[in-house]
């Protein structure tokens, strides 16, 4: 999409959607009262689910539509595209309204 395509930018952060995040809690609990988890592997695992937390762009297009998403971070944070800090100065330099408020959004990333 070209600058002059985009009619807003917002700053979202993507976690798992909270459903998820406790059934997951809920399965790993399950599994160490049990005996059958030899480790705390499970609820280790359902911690970093419920905690993960995916940094990217929501970008509106002028046209409507659904939003493009850029995700530049992994799930504890880190930035993962090389000269990222690149992208936010080009999207102020073109004029484009640019919301660094962080929005919290619920879903899968596979499906956004």
């Amino acid at each position: 999409m070209r600058f002059d395509e985009m009619a807003a930018v917002d700053l979202v952060s993507l976690r798992n959607p909270g459903w998820f995040r406790k059934l997951f809690l809920a399965l790993a609990f399950l599994s160490v009262v049990s005996g059958r988890a030899s480790s705390t592997q499970p609820a280790g695992s359902a911690l970093l689910a419920a905690n993960a937390a995916y940094g990217g762009l929501e970008i509106k297009g002028r046209q409507g539509g659904k939003p493009i998403y850029i995700w530049f971070s992994d799930q504890m944070g880190g930035v993962i595209i090389n000269n990222f800090d690149r992208v936010p100065e080009a999207i102020e330099a073109a004029r484009v309204p640019f919301n660094k408020e962080v929005k919290e959004i619920e879903g899968f990333s596979m499906f956004m």
